[in-house]
């Protein structure tokens, strides 16, 4: 009679361990499927949770990362803007200060109106719109003809205080991409007539 065997003791073989090499004389046995365990799914809705996880930490770095690289720039051009507008304060004061070396009325050329001027400007020139300023990579210098556009632009406006006073303002703004209303830096500084 043959040996014949039960359910359970053919189950028990079913995942055994495969011999490690096969001789030559039994070609036709091979090692028997590995039944999924019964652990399949929940370590598969383990490793979605996991990557789901890792991918809103990447997310969320990254937002951060494009928040930090807009506020630097946004700093960078607020640094520019305001060397900007100081410039544009010692024109008006180099201008003043030549109108005394040259022997003129102190304030020659100072004349209270909005005004454009470039860091070697010898006169103001009449503000006709906003013009953006231009940087000339060679010489690093912001300028009107010369050089790269720029989102800065530049105003200066004089006012009359006294016979000897005038103030003078100096604003710069520029637009960041995203932003919808314009950065502003306003510089004001007063110049007197001190040689009366």
């Amino acid at each position: 009679m043959r040996n014949k065997k039960s359910h359970s003791e053919r189950s028990a073989n079913f995942g055994a361990a495969c011999p490690p090499k096969l001789s030559s004389g039994n070609f036709g046995a091979a090692c028997p499927p590995k039944l999924p365990s019964g652990n399949f799914g929940a370590a598969l809705t383990e490793g979605l949770i996991a990557v789901s996880i890792i991918a809103t930490a990447v997310v969320g770095i990254l937002g951060l990362l494009a928040v930090s690289l807009r506020h630097a720039q946004i700093s960078r051009s607020q640094l520019i803007a305001s060397q900007l507008a100081i410039e544009g304060i010692e024109v008006v004061r180099s201008i003043r200060d030549e109108n005394w070396i040259e022997g003129e009325p102190w304030d020659t050329g100072l004349i209270p109106d909005a005004y454009l001027v470039e860091y070697d400007s010898r006169g103001l020139m009449p503000f006709t719109d906003d013009i953006p300023l231009r940087l000339n990579r060679e010489t690093g210098r912001y300028q009107y003809d010369v050089g790269d556009r720029t989102e800065f632009t530049r105003r200066i406006i004089i006012y009359r205080i006294s016979a000897d006073q005038i103030r003078v303002t100096s604003n710069v703004s520029w637009h960041v991409r995203g932003v919808p209303t314009p950065f502003e830096i306003n510089t004001e500084e007063h110049l007197f007539n001190f040689l009366r």
